[in-house]
């Protein structure tokens, strides 16, 4: 052992236990320290178990989104990129190269449908054309706010069977795209006119247009006229969403601190046009709700929110305790933490899903606005927090277990981090293993797991708890199709 790399090795078992490989855990859990034998007894209770949650593996995801381009020159305030306030975002890189784009290969084989959006703006990127020439088999969309599209452009993609454009635009706001300027939005409907035109000269359906519009209190109220224009303008689909805010400016400017009032206006525009022929959505609903039942991005998407193949599950913060790409996707897509996500959301109640996906603004309005506040801006300097953990998990080491638990329960009255209540979930889980209360260790790993969602010795833990009480895998499922919004509208253009 005094040649192996503690964190590195204990990696291997982790990353062994979450992709169901037990006997390599078992191999290296045998080279270990008394540091893994809760782990180790815990590994030999569970002899030829059946795997937890073996029955939520699934076929791959239909949609995948591609990162294009990090650079963007339009600078919306709103920006959650990082574009608000720079035009680029890496300083050796500005584009996805056609060789790099490669990398998303095993990825793409299997999807019906692949999205080129950039980081930043899509179409900045002088590569569009090339990486639309390797997609020519699948269902192709481009997410651009229009801005660098002309008639050559639009009838090159045409040409390379480009199938949608979604088009970004937030109307009459400062902090969206132009800042709210009417010679930014004279400029896009002309864009839009601009695109049909092309499209009726070349005698193409294709691309169908999309509109995603985000949704403030300064546009809130132009809303009808918005919808009014794009029904005019044939625009098939909009989609809304409520605007994210990145400070203090954007917070007061967003729907969160009325949302009550702002819903009420939101979903009677919504009903309005929706009668009259527009297909509205909000998050693939038909209203805008405080809550949804479950994740429409969990198991039939993958984002990728990065130039390198490091795959996401939604455009959030959510990631996993894996090491991709060292395994294979199939290994990956079906791995535990993929599993127990799925899970949650299929048969759990949304108080105990990943506490990310409980603050979400995509998920939970509701959730979101009553934390956003202290969430994003009025944040503690949680440094003696972090000092008082360490000097109690000493006390764990020193085993004196009951001064210990007491600490880290009055840690867990104190503090409001995400990620340290994940950690002290973790330790009060082991305590009570050490005891051999299996149930309420358990218990506390899955808060661990829930507050901190790359924890992977806490999943570990929750993966051979799981199987050693034979936790029920059953129940009546909240999320009873895998169909998305764009695979319906496919179908219904006859492109899947």
């Amino acid at each position: 052992m005094n040649q192996i790399n503690l964190s590195s090795f204990e990696n291997k078992i982790i990353q062994s236990i979450l992709t169901d490989d037990l006997e390599k855990a078992r191999f290296f859990l045998n080279q270990s320290t008394d540091s893994h034998k809760l782990l180790l007894d815990l590994l030999k209770k569970v002899e030829n178990r059946p795997v937890p949650l073996n029955f939520l593996k699934i076929k791959y995801p239909s949609i995948i989104h591609i990162p294009t381009s990090f650079t963007c020159q339009i600078g919306c305030k709103m920006c959650n990129a990082g574009f608000n306030d720079r035009t680029s975002i890496y300083s050796n890189r500005n584009y996805l190269l056609p060789e790099e784009f490669d990398n998303f290969k095993p990825w793409i084989e299997t999807a019906t449908h692949i999205n080129l959006v950039g980081i930043g703006e899509t179409l900045e990127s002088p590569y569009i054309p090339d990486l639309l020439k390797k997609i020519t088999k699948k269902v192709s969309m481009i997410t651009t706010s229009g801005v660098p599209l002309n008639k050559k452009k639009v009838g090159l993609f045409i040409e390379l069977g480009l199938k949608y454009l979604n088009l970004s635009f937030d109307g009459n706001t400062t902090l969206g795209h132009g800042g709210g300027k009417l010679s930014y939005t004279k400029m896009f409907w002309k864009k839009v006119d601009m695109i049909q035109e092309v499209k009726r000269e070349l005698g193409s359906k294709f691309p169908i247009l999309l509109l995603n519009v985000s949704i403030n209190s300064e546009n809130i109220d132009n809303l009808d006229e918005l919808l009014s224009v794009a029904h005019k303008k044939k625009i098939s689909y909009v989609d809304l969403v409520a605007m994210f805010p990145i400070n203090t400016e954007t917070l007061n400017k967003s729907i969160f601190p009325d949302l009550d009032k702002s819903l009420k206006k939101i979903n009677k525009v919504i009903s309005i046009w929706r009668t009259n022929g527009l297909n509205v959505t909000v998050s693939e609903k038909e209203e805008m709700k405080k809550t949804l039942d479950s994740c429409h991005f969990i198991d039939n998407y993958l984002i990728f929110n990065t130039p390198t193949p490091a795959p996401h599950p939604c455009c959030g913060p959510l990631d996993f305790p894996l090491d991709y790409p060292s395994m294979s996707k199939e290994i990956f897509w079906n791995s535990f933490p993929f599993r127990y996500l799925r899970y949650l959301h299929y048969f759990g109640e949304q108080e105990n899903w990943p506490m990310v996906c409980q603050t979400c603004n995509l998920v939970s309005l509701k959730h979101f606005a009553k934390s956003a506040d202290t969430k994003f801006f009025n944040k503690e300097n949680n440094a003696k927090a972090y000092d008082l953990y360490r000097s109690i998990s000493k006390l764990k080491n020193e085993k004196l277990y009951k001064k210990a638990e007491k600490g880290f329960l009055k840690i867990l009255n104190l503090e409001s981090d995400f990620a340290l209540k994940g950690k002290i979930y973790f330790q009060l889980g082991l305590l009570k293993l050490v005891d051999n209360q299996y149930e309420d260790s358990l218990s506390f790993m899955k808060l661990a797991v829930g507050y901190y969602f790359t924890h992977g010795m806490a999943f570990a833990y929750l993966y051979l708890l799981s199987m050693f009480l034979e936790e029920p895998e059953s129940g009546t499922p909240v999320r009873p199709t895998r169909e998305t919004y764009m695979e319906k509208i496919s179908k219904a253009n006859g492109l899947i």
